[in-house]
């Protein structure tokens, strides 16, 4: 129950990781009410520290990044009460400064994506509160435009938090992306994010060059004749393949099918499976999360109970 803080905690260089990586002071405001029923705002200040399988699957994350570069998808299944938007955050803060052994940064940004339309507070402040230099996170909400994320896009901002629906409309105005390596953190992967937004962020980031060169050998043409007269076909073939410049790095807890075809790792078995898991059962078991299995009543019993309630109501004696 212990051996891995010895093992894998308490050794020097990973105590010293943890203190410079992960320990973050986080200060949070909260509306608390008092006895006369107003409100007051408390100012609660906190050190982080992570759990055990968040550092565990942010530095598996980031040697397999260093083992294999750009390229690669990732299926995170981490249930409720995991504490995923520290995750998320910790794991793009590794990303952004990622280096590889040639001293080049492995990603040239790295984008948070989330579903929402509007971008969910509590990741936005938890990224923006990790963030000790100034400047290096971008946050394209509500109060900005897609223009916004071309510009922060095209100007290597090194970590940037938007919605997917803000890619659909900027995909063909983004720089020349050859050379370029783009690390894409999904929160709340799902279904969704194989429809038609998700395609066209991967037509924005995509290295076009190895995209059409990808797709003449699949042919067997020339790269040359696949510019001029094939263009639609090309997009599809960005849309719908892996390329070598773009990671994806998806964040759930309950993958469908169809997302871990697409983020999954294909094992012997011909199952996908996730590349690290905090199941539901250990969140119960820890504590994070409640166990609803233990206290829920069947439309069936229910029922029966009203029933019988309703006839001894009838059969009691009526006081007068």
């Amino acid at each position: 129950m212990t051996s891995y803080l010895w093992k894998d905690v308490l050794q020097k260089d990973s105590l010293l990781d943890i203190l410079q990586k992960f320990v973050n002071f986080e200060v949070k405001k909260e509306k608390t009410v008092l006895e006369d029923g107003t409100y007051k705002e408390v100012t609660k200040k906190s050190l982080i520290f992570p759990r055990y399988h968040q550092m565990d699957a942010v530095r598996k994350l980031v040697k397999d990044v260093r083992e294999h570069g750009p390229g690669k998808n990732y299926l995170i299944q981490h249930s409720a009460g995991s504490g995923k938007s520290n995750s998320i955050a910790w794991t793009a803060y590794r990303l952004a400064s990622l280096h590889n052994d040639k001293n080049e940064p492995v990603f040239t940004s790295v984008v948070i994506v989330t579903d929402r339309t509007v971008l969910d507070q509590q990741l936005q402040d938890t990224i923006s509160g990790f963030d000790h230099t100034l400047g290096s996170v971008v946050t394209i909400d509500e109060k900005k435009n897609s223009k916004d994320l071309r510009d922060a896009l095209n100007d290597g901002k090194r970590i940037i938090v938007t919605t997917l629906q803000k890619f659909p409309v900027i995909y063909e105005e983004v720089n020349d992306t050859t050379g370029k390596a783009f690390a894409i953190i999904v929160d709340e992967a799902h279904s969704s994010q194989t429809g038609q937004s998700a395609m066209k962020l991967k037509m924005a980031l995509a290295d076009t060059r190895d995209a059409l060169k990808e797709y003449a050998e699949l042919e067997g043409k020339a790269e040359a004749e696949m510019e001029d007269g094939e263009d639609s076909l090309v997009r599809e073939m960005i849309s719908h393949g892996k390329h070598k410049n773009l990671s994806f790095f998806a964040f759930t807890a309950t993958p469908k099918n169809k997302t871990l075809e697409m983020f999954g790792d294909e094992y012997d078995d011909g199952f996908f499976h996730p590349f690290h898991i905090y199941s539901m059962r250990q969140a119960i078991e820890e504590g994070f999360i409640l166990d609803v299995l233990q206290n829920y009543v069947t439309y069936k019993t229910c029922f029966r109970l009203q029933r019988v309630l309703r006839i001894t109501r009838k059969c009691l004696p009526q006081r007068r």
